[in-house]
Parts: structure tokens; C-alpha cells; sequence
């Protein structure tokens, strides 16, 4: 990682690290036809969309925890309710084999061992 790369902080384990390894999560609303609030959760790969945003490692685990914490709400500082399907849909992405848009690698993630053989050929 360059000293001079922005850093931020993923919302599931809480640890630091360049934004180029995170995907950011903003938050949509829109008011219904009755005026209720409805919000859902966007993820801005380009990172141009308005508003506060949260940034996640797209990794099952980071993803796991944030879903089970739900630390959506404190990242931007809400409470009630969010349409957090997103989340579903980007764990599905990562588990995929086929899907290369979301598959980033974290640095600090180890590596099995069969993605070591796979990597180096001698598996």
C-alpha cells in the first residue's frame, strides 16, 4: 500500500486499509406514495454517488459480520429500518466463481492452500 493512498475503514471488521481495496456503500431514500421513508443500501464502485458513505471489504466474512451487527446504522448515523439486500447480493457476487466486477483481494487476507496451488500453477 503507498503512504499517499486514502485510507478508510471497513464497517464489518473495523480495520484500516486503502480505499482501492474497499467498496463503498451509500444510502438511498426515497419517500413512498404514504410519505414513509424508505431506505436501501447502493454500492458506488465508481465512488461519485451523493451522500456519506461506508466502505466494506467485499469479502464473505467482513460482509457476514456487518449483516449480523448491522453496522449500517452507525456508519450513517441512522436508525429504523434499511433494505440491506445489497449485502445478499454482494455475497452471492463474491461467492461466485464466474463474477470478476466485485472480487477484489484484500492484501491482509491469507491465502489458502489451494488457492496457492491454483495460483502458482502446481495444483
Amino acid at each position: 500500500m503507498a503512504d499517499n493512498a486514502p485510507e478508510r475503514t471497513c464497517i464489518g471488521c473495523r480495520q484500516r486499509d486503502a480505499q482501492d481495496h474497499l467498496l463503498r456503500l451509500v444510502l438511498r431514500q426515497r419517500t413512498t406514495t404514504h410519505r414513509l421513508m424508505q431506505r436501501s443500501l447502493v454500492p458506488d464502485a465508481s465512488r461519485r454517488l451523493p451522500g456519506r458513505g461506508a466502505w466494506i471489504h467485499p469479502e464473505i466474512d467482513c460482509v457476514t459480520v456487518t449483516q449480523r451487527k448491522r453496522a449500517w446504522l452507525r456508519a450513517f448515523k441512522i436508525s429504523g429500518d434499511v433494505d440491506a439486500s445489497t449485502l445478499d447480493e454482494l455475497m452471492a457476487s463474491i461467492r461466485s466463481p464466474s463474477n470478476t466486477t466485485l472480487r477484489y483481494r484484500n492484501p491482509h487476507a491469507s491465502v489458502s492452500a489451494t488457492e496457492a496451488d491454483t495460483s502458482t500453477g502446481s495444483g
